[in-house]
């Protein structure tokens, strides 16, 4: 297989292969002197901010994929747990950040 015929290439999405300047795509497309559709997996995206929000909650962890917390004890067995009614509130969120306050939505 020729490189030259490339125009699809596809991987997760980490800085060492999407970096704008010196990521892995960016090296092929500047070796191959053409650009490439890039295909990147989103799926571990999401899990970041929730992961980040348990250790802070729950504290450290016992290993990558261990909790060691009340919380991450809970996640276990999370779909055998019973949910509750809960009563929707209704809140009016005040940013501060002037980067913010100038965007236009």
């Amino acid at each position: 297989m020729s490189l030259q015929n490339l125009s699809v290439i596809g991987c997760d999405r980490t800085d060492v292969n999407t970096g704008w300047k010196g990521g892995v795509i960016r090296l092929l497309e500047t070796y191959i002197g053409t650009p490439l559709q890039w295909n990147i997996c989103m799926l571990h995206t999401n899990e970041l901010p929730l992961r980040h929000f348990i250790l802070e909650m729950d504290d450290c962890t016992k290993g990558t994929y261990s909790y060691s917390g009340p919380i991450g004890l809970l996640l276990k067995d999370c779909e055998k747990i019973q949910l509750s009614n809960l009563m929707k509130l209704t809140v009016l969120l005040a940013f501060g950040s002037e980067r913010y306050q100038k965007a236009k939505y």
